[in-house]
């Protein structure tokens, strides 16, 4: 079988069996594209010489305005790195940058967005007392400036389920 290009999608850990299985099917012109996180450009190479994208995309990229991180290897053609570049642009703007910059750059656009995701969602889930009208964000969720700035936001505890964690409250007189 021939293929073109070749999306290797596998968890990390996963990525050097999947690649040690299929290395010996893949043809020099293909055209590897691996979002295989953690796995640098020349730990692929081991297992294949040919053209190599290193790709992670943001979890913001769920709504097409993330930015989406490309490195590609020498042995990428010009048209073959600008069709997969176009290829993501459909999850936002796609930045291509070179391996020795690639870890730090998926820090400030994947895993800081993703933890900074989760931070609001989870202050998001603060009760706020009915009374106090705050603006929302489209999923309902309440706005993030509008918890910062008012104090309705100031928690009463923090909250797993409806059981108060004795204690959480910073604000609260003693």
């Amino acid at each position: 079988m021939k293929c073109n290009r070749v999306l290797l999608c596998t968890k990390p850990l996963d990525a050097v069996h999947v690649l040690s299985e299929i290395s010996d099917d893949l043809q020099p012109d293909t055209h590897l594209v691996s979002i295989a996180a953690c796995l640098p450009i020349e730990q692929i190479s081991r297992f294949f010489s040919g053209g190599i994208t290193r790709v992670v995309p943001s979890l913001t990229g769920e709504m097409s305005s993330g930015v989406t991180l490309l490195c590609h290897n020498s042995a990428v053609t010009h048209s073959a790195a600008q069709e997969i570049e176009e290829l993501f642009r459909a999850l936002g703007n796609v930045v291509v940058t070179d391996e020795e910059n690639f870890e730090v750059a998926s820090d400030l656009t994947s895993c800081g967005p993703a933890l900074i995701a989760v931070l609001i969602e989870e202050f998001s889930r603060c009760r706020i007392p009915a009374q106090h009208s705050l603006p929302r964000t489209g999923t309902g969720a309440y706005h993030p400036y509008a918890l910062r700035h008012s104090p309705a936001s100031r928690p009463t505890g923090i909250f797993y389920g409806n059981d108060p964690v004795p204690g959480s409250n910073p604000w609260r007189d003693h």
